[in-house]
């Protein structure tokens, strides 16, 4: 039974955001191409953030992970990785912006 909660919670995750890039898609005034520029960036950086949230718990509980890498991988995140990974997206996210005002 705890499978299929954990399931329902994924799709209803994936849902809504499929229901949202959807409804970007059809609602907004860009043009095509602009679209999918952006939607490509959010879908971006969403992975960005999954894989900044497994870094921040590799590094916090670094010398577990060293003797037993999969103890850290196998559970969920706290709130320590959650917070270093807000961090290092807006610190990209910074740094791609500067980028863009230096061309």
């Amino acid at each position: 039974m705890a499978i299929a909660s954990k399931l329902t919670a994924i799709g209803i995750i994936a849902l809504s955001f499929a229901v949202g890039f959807l409804s970007f898609y059809l609602l907004s005034d860009l043009t095509r191409e602009q679209k999918k520029l952006q939607v490509e960036e959010i879908i971006s950086q969403l992975f960005n953030f999954v894989i900044f949230i497994w870094i921040g718990k590799i590094l916090i509980n670094l010398s577990t992970f060293i003797s037993d890498p999969l103890s850290i991988l196998a559970y969920p995140s706290d709130s320590k990785s959650f917070y270093f990974a807000i961090v290092s997206i807006a610190l990209m996210l910074l740094y791609k912006s500067k980028q863009k005002t230096c061309k």
